[in-house]
């Protein structure tokens, strides 16, 4: 039953990602799949804020191997390479069922009750239809997801480098979605109400804003001054 609704929940976002290419914003296209696009093909429609600097490399750069791929077997446009990113990132976000049922297994929430919390993601037409929106706000979403259960997992070993991978896990958020810094933060903050160690409390400040520092030379690298999206 496991496997048929995981199959179920595939089946059902790719077809979402390959027959569907209505859009629930622009940016779906425009601050992703055209910047990843103009490297990868060397040309695309460049708006305003990649112009400026106001956006990150980060988010476009997770759909460039799709197209480096797609470019490889002789697509060079249209609407095919639209369908690869969509149905790469639906097919991803099927992740997020192994996740959330590692969550409910760690506090004990019965298989039946699981699996009717995972059928209802599965088949929801919200969660479907969002789950191929190529936006870097349904890719910060499953990235938490998918770090979720390895963060409280990382935190609570209550081990100096368990603690560091938990920062740097929360402060990825960031690169992806300046406004996920919150997420990362409530994570940070969940953590050491748990841990209640200085010593592990510095081991997740280093590895958390070592993540964002990270961000920010890539920002240097790319547009010339250090967290130049931040600041813009």
């Amino acid at each position: 039953a496991w496997i048929l609704l995981f199959c179920a929940a595939l089946a059902l976002r790719l077809w979402a990602g390959i027959d569907r290419l209505d859009m629930i914003w622009p940016d779906e296209h425009f601050q992703t799949l055209e910047p990843a696009g103009w490297v990868i093909f060397g040309h695309g429609f460049m708006t305003w804020e990649w112009q400026m600097g106001y956006r990150s490399w980060v988010v476009p750069a997770f759909f460039m191997p799709v197209l480096w791929a797609c470019k490889q077997l002789g697509v060079l446009g249209g609407a095919a390479l639209i369908q690869a990113c969509r149905a790469w990132l639906g097919a991803l976000s099927c992740i997020l069922f192994i996740s959330l049922n590692q969550l409910m297994k760690r506090f004990g929430v019965r298989p039946w009750a699981r699996w009717v919390a995972l059928a209802a993601c599965a088949f929801s037409s919200a969660m479907i239809l969002w789950s191929v929106a190529t936006l870097s706000d349904v890719l910060g979403m499953l990235v938490l997801w998918l770090i979720l259960p390895k963060y409280i997992e990382l935190s609570e070993r209550k081990r100096f480098g368990a603690c560091l991978l938990a920062g740097m896990l929360a402060g990825i958020l960031f690169s992806i979605r300046s406004q996920l810094i919150l997420a990362g933060a409530g994570l940070f903050v969940a953590s050491f109400l748990i841990l209640r160690s200085w010593k592990l409390l510095a081991a997740l400040c280093v590895g958390y804003f070592g993540a964002i520092l990270l961000s920010g030379i890539l920002d240097w690298a790319t547009w010339g001054q250090p967290f130049q999206t931040l600041i813009q």
